[in-house]
């Protein structure tokens, strides 16, 4: 297999590795027939990653050739390395401390080896010249001086072969999800899975370009040569036009990561990142999921947070919610909807509302699926703690609401392929609120229905007809008075542990477990103020005098509220006892494309 790389930047570079030089060379990086002088400044911005990548762009920057083996580079780590300097200054710069020195040959070539006596030096050098002298190595060197052929479309005949391969950002060894890949000779199109592969298949033998398109990051081509029968592999570190990698290329890469993911989709969704749901404010996902398109909640009626969630204007128990994978069940025991109002959003990473559902997707919602996904600890630094309090104090005695949180995230290993992490959050509320409503009625009596017939009820006036109904009976009559106060407490704990294990670039297995505790009670305190006596209180059909005797119905005024009516105040009290609810959800994935 022949592989070339084109960029959407100005220089040209080339990637690739011999058959039987692989175990020798990771990576070549060919110069360019102007490649740049030795001593002529370059503007460099690497940031501090495993050696094996930063040599590799590197080599880009500095348009030259470097030759290391993969065994010695492996578990190393290059320091950064940024601003103007010569290509040998930052090179040496990315090899300090990591026991490695660099040899320039006589073709401009440089050779990566140990730190040592010049017999070492011979010793790799030969070593090198050895490996060199076979065939592949003799092809490899030849690809890597030319520039790469044009790529022609199908060659000709035979079994076809599979294209494949990973897409990373630059620096980064997480793989990009939602990449369009396109070969643009046939038109085939795949997209990248959640650990940055794509595998095209049917790919008939010749030479063609590959494509790579993210949006947030610069679109990246290579040109391919595909065997009959045989498997091609490429590999594609994508770079954006930031230059702060640590702050700005974060934040963009969480939303660009969501538009891709909504583009390449084979239904319609929306995929909310982790930086959206910050800046959407609330402590719960249905807080932060309110100014979602497609996305209602029911308010609860005690706090307003929203319990159970409406897609595309389907009712609760029609849409289905996942937390890892994993059905989240009813904790009422009355219903089919859970409610998502106690999960907080403190060590959410992204939350996908499928409004469409795909034939790999459980039929048990059949108005929608919302996949609610923790965060990986190999998406933090290495070492990550994080705390945070907030409070609401509400004025006159009117409760309060307080929000704490911890995370504790590590990375382990010699290549910090083992994460670990901890979020606990714990979110507790004193609601209290007091409202008086005053029941009125509107008008003497009440006009005729368009037949001319007696409107009996003033719910059977049409909403539009202005007050008042008839001209000069324009009075509003007090009947009944209510006075309500309400007191609700809640606590709500909710605790994510996560687990995750790299093994090389080729299998992946996490472990997530997650525990949502919700204790509530209400109290509530309803008086009702009414007259003694309401038999004749209403709207009775009446002759109106005013009206030359035409029978209305009129409303008779004599037992409302006014001042010396005699009333009778009726309490009522309402008493919710504690009430406990517990979710646990244990999610066990794993991916490998070994074989």
């Amino acid at each position: 297999m022949r592989v070339s790389d084109r960029s959407t930047r100005t220089k040209k570079s080339r990637f690739l590795a011999g058959a039987g030089a692989a175990a020798l060379i990771s990576a070549s990086v060919a110069v360019s027939a102007h490649a740049q002088a030795a001593d002529q400044p370059i503007l460099f911005d690497l940031p501090e990653q495993s050696l094996d990548v930063a040599l590799r762009e590197f080599g880009v920057a500095a348009d030259r050739q470097v030759l290391f083996s993969r065994d010695l580079v492996e578990g190393r780590m290059a320091a950064a390395v940024s601003g103007d300097m010569t290509a040998l200054q930052a090179l040496g710069a990315l090899l300090a401390g990591s026991g490695l020195t660099y040899e320039l040959t006589a073709s401009n070539v440089i050779l990566i080896r140990t730190a040592g006596s010049s017999a070492a030096s011979r010793s790799d050098a030969a070593a090198v010249r050895t490996e060199a002298s076979n065939s592949t190595m003799r092809r490899a060197v030849a690809v890597a001086a030319a520039q790469p052929a044009p790529a022609t479309g199908p060659s000709g005949e035979g079994d076809p072969g599979v294209v494949r391969g990973v897409v990373r950002a630059a620096g980064a060894e997480a793989g990009l999800d939602g990449a369009l890949v396109r070969i643009e000779e046939t038109g085939q199109t795949s997209f990248t899975d959640n650990l940055g592969r794509f595998r095209i298949t049917g790919v008939a033998p010749g030479r063609y370009t590959v494509v790579i398109d993210y949006l947030g990051l610069g679109s990246q081509e290579q040109i391919v040569e595909v065997e009959a029968g045989e498997t091609a592999d490429l590999s594609f570190h994508l770079t954006g036009g930031t230059t702060d990698v640590i702050v700005v290329y974060g934040s963009r890469s969480a939303r660009a990561q969501a538009l891709n993911q909504e583009r390449t989709a084979d239904n319609v969704r929306t995929v909310l990142s982790s930086d959206l749901l910050g800046q959407f404010g609330g402590a719960t996902i249905s807080d932060a999921l309110r100014r979602a398109p497609g996305v209602a909640f029911i308010p609860n009626e005690d706090n307003n947070d929203g319990a159970d969630v409406i897609i595309r204007g389907l009712a609760p128990d029609l849409n289905q919610i996942r937390l890892n994978g994993v059905r989240l069940p009813d904790n009422t025991g009355i219903g089919r909807s859970p409610d998502i109002g106690g999960i907080l959003t403190d060590s959410i990473e992204s939350v996908t509302i499928n409004k469409t559902l795909l034939p790999n997707q459980d039929a048990n919602g059949a108005g929608g699926l919302i996949e609610i996904e923790t965060k990986s600890p190999l998406d933090r630094p290495a070492r990550f703690a994080s705390f945070g309090y907030e409070h609401l104090e509400r004025g006159e005695g009117f409760g309060s609401d307080s929000f704490a949180s911890a995370v504790l995230s590590g990375r382990f290993g010699s290549d910090e392929s083992l994460g670990v992490s901890l979020s606990v959050q714990h979110r507790e509320q004193n609601q209290q609120n007091a409202f008086v409503d005053v029941g009125l009625d509107f008008g003497q009596y009440l006009p005729l229905a368009t037949d001319g017939t007696p409107i009996a009820d003033i719910d059977d006036i049409d909403p539009r007809t202005l007050f008042p109904f008839e001209p000069g009976v324009d009075l509003a009559i007090p009947s009944r008075a209510i006075a309500v106060s309400n007191q609700f407490e809640s606590e709500n704990l909710s605790i994510t542990a996560s687990l995750e294990k790299q093994f090389g670039s080729h299998t992946n297995l996490r472990l997530d477990y997650t525990r949502v505790d919700i204790e509530s009670s209400r109290l509530s305190l309803e008086t009702r103020f009414i007259p003694f006596s309401s038999s004749t209180r209403g709207y009775q059909l009446l002759p109106i005098g005013e009206l030359g005797g035409e029978p209305r119905y009129a409303y008779v005024t004599e037992d409302v509220l006014r001042p010396g009516i005699l009333v009778q105040a009726i309490q009522g009290i309402s008493l919710s006892p504690e009430q406990t609810s517990t979710t646990d959800s244990i999610a066990f994935r794993g991916q490998t494309d070994v074989d």
